[in-house]
């Protein structure tokens, strides 16, 4: 499976399908390759979002991370910006 392209990773999906159910959605994000290259590396190497915000805008939950400290802040400045 292809996480960029595949339909249940689109946000739409995700709500009309997914979330109308009570769903909640995780990933453990620490392999490149699992991730679709969406993960802590990514992420900390300056493009979070690609990585990070790649899952938020998809409507993850919970995402798994080595690196806490950084996923809160990224988290904390995406919201402070709405």
């Amino acid at each position: 499976m292809d996480v960029r392209t595949h339909p249940v990773c689109d946000p739409e999906t995700f709500e009309r399908n997914l979330r109308a159910e009570g769903s909640r959605f995780s990933l453990v994000n620490g392999n490149f390759y699992l991730a679709g290259g969406h993960d802590d590396d990514t992420s900390v190497l300056g493009h979070s979002e690609q990585g990070w915000g790649w899952l938020m805008d998809r409507g993850f939950d919970i995402i798994q991370t080595d690196c806490a400290r950084e996923l809160s802040l990224y988290r904390a400045s995406r919201l402070s910006s709405f």
